[in-house]
């Protein structure tokens, strides 16, 4: 919409069960988007769960490897079933309560980024309505009803996300390369570009190269936009755009993600 009270409305009433609006535009719009795949990337630290003795793994070969982080198979689809709702409620709470404008300029990004005081009013509000209409069902249901559309959720979110960014295509970067060809190159694990039954069942969530250079485009335009940037940077970027399925694009998320965190030689990021 072309009014930004009518975007937020939006925002709060239908994204509440999914992500802290708050929280979200500054994690993801400001800080993902901005500095996709780089180590001021926040989602480069979404899975390493330092406060748990780093119970999970890396996604980028600049994070320090763990012992802990071999065992990522083990432990990705508990983990990625919980992405559901714990980022709702704990790490929104990390934004929102921590002072963002210091949090910001100790990772060197967006350093004038501050909760507004209506902003951290209404989501602590949602997340306690998210937290009370869970226990409501739970005590209605039981914990494996209330919890089981979070995990389903949690586990179609990260999947139809994570396997577009983590992979080694979508790591050899180019030290000043222009932002646009980078956003693309981070986008090296698109899948189903021509394939209308994915765009509809991860609403445009397959295509992250077209949403990263284009944000307020609609999703259901990506296939159309897709074509276009095939037609005109394939011979510049042949793997980022190459069509692929989604078994190949799993393929090379797991891949990537056992020479980062199990063999001892990662691939290493280009520098020039």
């Amino acid at each position: 919409f072309k009014s930004p009270g009518l975007n937020l409305f939006v925002a709060y009433t239908f994204g509440w069960l999914h992500a802290t609006p708050a929280a979200w535009i500054r994690q993801h719009n400001l800080g993902h988007h901005t500095y996709t795949n780089t180590l001021k990337d926040p989602d480069i630290y979404h899975h390493d769960m330092s406060c748990l003795n780093h119970l999970g793994w890396r996604n980028h070969v600049g994070v320090e490897k763990q012992p802990m982080h071999a065992k990522w198979r083990y432990i990705c689809i508990p983990f990625t079933m919980l992405t559901g709702v714990v980022p709702l409620l704990v790490e929104s709470s990390f934004w929102l309560l921590a002072e963002v404008s210091e949090t910001c300029r100790a990772l060197n990004i967006y350093p004038k980024s501050v909760v507004l005081d209506w902003e951290s009013k209404l989501s602590f509000f949602q997340m306690g309505l998210t937290i009370a209409l869970m226990s409501l069902a739970t005590y209605a249901h039981g914990f494996i009803i209330s919890a089981t559309p979070f995990a389903v959720h949690g586990l179609m979110y990260h999947h139809f996300t994570q396997l577009t960014h983590v992979n080694e295509a979508s790591h050899e970067l180019v030290q000043g390369e222009e932002w646009a060809i980078h956003q693309l190159r981070c986008a090296s694990g698109d899948f189903g570009q021509r394939s209308r039954f994915w765009l509809f069942t991860t609403i445009g969530l397959n295509m992250q190269a077209p949403h990263h250079i284009f944000p307020s485009l609609h999703w259901f335009h990506y296939m159309a936009v897709y074509r276009i940037l095939q037609e005109v940077l394939s011979e510049t970027l042949p793997k980022t755009l190459a069509d692929r399925n989604f078994a190949q694009a799993y393929k090379n998320w797991a891949m990537f993600l056992d020479e980062l965190n199990v063999t001892d030689e990662p691939p290493k990021t280009k520098t020039d």
